[in-house]
């Protein structure tokens, strides 16, 4: 009995030793590796940030194009406070890439704001520089930039129309509009004065075709001059079906603003020097671009893709297209699949006045390394063909 509780105690101290002693290392699991966009902050450019009225901010902001990873987001936030970030006030851009306007109301008057650009992927979310506006002070008098009445197009004229809203015991000494091709704080082409206190009404003349102009109401009062918001118009809003600036055709208008061009231009028929459109196979055809992006406005942003990753390729229909200049215009690319299917429904089955051939068209959207979208014109078919067949081309550009 003895022996065996003298036993037990050594036994006891034995596992106690062993078990305060160096413990082996535990493997780390394998740390997760992100994608970090951290050093890519230059990716985003703010060209100007001002107050255009006393409680909205109007930005022009650039994206450069992110290969990376997919962007989920992006846009600009303001705040009252430095640094903002998406919890705060937001505008989000229309397109993930390229130059942009933004404006962000519903802001206090005479506020100081902070505001940065960002980029949003499904790892992080990355911001720009930090820019500062103070919003327009608050006054009685406000005035209302109204849109267009009417476009008179053989004259080459339109209408607009302004509001002068709230009073003052001075009262509004002068009114009218400041408007042209340029900012119109800057260099305004004309300032038009209306003596009356009623709403009033101003007859542009002598527009010309394609040219964005821009406007803005005034009231001039014992407080200062108070101007309304910045309109913007290009004369005259082409219909589909019209001649283009290029001598192509219209077959897209973004009446929605959802994007940040207003239309599509078809190249005219016979811009290869041929009757019809030109034949070729599709760049690279024996591999992975990623040019799968299918959407309105991607096209420009596919055909960088085909030019950087098949630069070498003898007779690349994506190199020929970059290199199109037509009445002075050399912004063409290869439409992408949503864009051919607006070809189809807004050209070839409208009397087809651009001269589309009853054959398939390429679009700038790959599958993978073996095969890319083609629209057949004459059944609406939408097919996936292999890289190598011939089939015809038709550029467009977006202005």
């Amino acid at each position: 009995m003895h022996y065996n509780y003298l036993s037990a105690i050594i036994l006891l101290f034995f596992l106690t030793s062993c078990s305060s002693g160096p413990q082996l290392p535990v493997q780390k699991a394998e740390e997760e590796v992100t994608i970090s966009l951290r050093d890519m902050r230059n990716l985003m450019t703010v060209h100007s940030a001002q107050a255009v009225s006393q409680s909205t901010i109007a930005f022009e902001i650039s994206w450069a194009e992110v290969t990376q990873t997919p962007v989920l987001a992006n846009g600009v936030c303001v705040h009252t406070t430095q640094n903002p970030t998406v919890a705060h006030t937001c505008s989000p851009a229309p397109s993930a890439s390229g130059r942009v306007s933004l404006r962000v109301s519903g802001l206090e008057p005479g506020q100081t704001y902070y505001a940065r650009p960002y980029i949003t992927t499904a790892f992080e979310t990355v911001y720009g520089g930090q820019s500062v506006v103070t919003t327009d002070e608050a006054a009685s008098v406000r005035v209302t930039s109204s849109d267009l009445i009417s476009y008179a197009r053989p004259a080459r004229s339109a209408v607009l129309r302004g509001i002068v809203t709230g009073t003052t015991t001075e009262g509004s000494l002068r009114r009218g509009f400041v408007w042209g091709s340029t900012d119109p704080l800057r260099q305004p082409e004309e300032t038009v004065e209306i003596a009356d206190g009623r709403p009033f009404q101003l007859p542009l003349t002598n527009l010309q075709f394609g040219i964005e102009y821009y406007f803005r109401a005034f009231a001039i009062t014992e407080q200062g001059t108070i101007y309304g918001e910045t309109i913007t118009f290009v004369f005259p809003p082409y219909e589909i079906g019209d001649i283009g600036p290029a001598g192509g055709i219209i077959f897209f208008y973004d009446e929605q603003n959802r994007y940040p061009f207003t239309f599509l231009e078809a190249a005219p028929a016979g811009w290869g020097g041929l009757r019809d459109d030109l034949r070729a196979e599709f760049p690279c055809y024996n591999r992975f671009l990623d040019v799968t992006d299918f959407r309105i406005g991607a096209g420009p942003g596919n055909l960088r893709r085909l030019l950087e990753r098949c630069a070498n390729q003898p007779n690349n229909i994506a190199r020929l297209v970059a290199d199109l200049n037509i009445e002075g215009f050399s912004d063409w690319y290869i439409p992408t699949r949503a864009e051919v299917e607006l070809m189809l429904e807004n050209l070839y089955q409208r009397g087809n006045a651009a001269g589309l051939s009853n054959e398939f068209y390429w679009s700038s959207s790959e599958q993978d390394d073996g095969a890319a979208w083609g629209i057949f014109m004459g059944t609406g078919n939408h097919r996936l063909l292999p890289k190598w067949m011939q089939e015809r081309v038709r550029p467009v550009r977006a202005f």
